[in-house]
Order: structure tokens, then C-alpha cells, then sequence
């Protein structure tokens, strides 16, 4: 699973920013294997994530302003920074 979701965010979202069944398919991994139950390892898929970030976060809890409105460079370099993802508009 971990596999699916890189390629599709990693590769296939850098190539493809406004392929919409993309970000749909991300969207099910996400819903279907972590945020129910619906798999056997869901759980574990759950823990995995977790620990991911943890990494991330450094343990802490999340600043969501900083991340969502960074305003330094440090800031928007952030793995857990979501304002390149704010930019994303569809096409018409």
C-alpha cells in the first residue's frame, strides 16, 4: 500500500498535477484502508502512518497555521507544509 500511495502522490501527481482520478485515488487509499475498517490490516496501516508522522511533526503536535500559512523559507520547506497544495486549482 505504502508503494501505491508514493507512486501515485510522488510520481504520478508531479507528472499529472491536474488529473483529478489521481487525487481520488489517494483520497480511497487514505478512506478505505485507514479511516475505516474495511481492511484486515487497517490497524496496522494506522500505525504505520502514525509513526510516519511522528517523524514529520517531531513528535509534537502540529502547528496547522504554520503549515497551512507558512511564511518563512524554513517554513514552506517543510515536509508538512500544504501550501503547495492550496495553489492547486483545477483546470477548466
Amino acid at each position: 500500500m505504502k508503494a501505491g500511495i508514493e507512486l501515485l502522490r510522488d510520481d504520478g501527481l508531479r507528472f499529472n498535477p491536474n488529473e483529478t482520478l489521481l487525487y481520488r485515488e489517494l483520497a480511497w487509499f487514505f478512506q478505505h484502508k485507514m479511516g475505516q475498517n474495511l481492511d484486515d490490516a487497517a490497524t496496522y496501516y494506522k500505525k504505520q502512518w502514525s509513526d510516519e508522522m511522528a517523524n514529520v511533526f517531531g513528535k509534537q503536535k502540529p502547528d496547522l497555521e504554520e503549515l497551512i500559512n507558512p511564511q518563512t523559507d524554513d517554513q514552506k520547506a517543510a515536509p508538512g507544509c500544504c501550501a503547495r497544495l492550496t495553489r492547486w486549482t483545477p483546470s477548466s
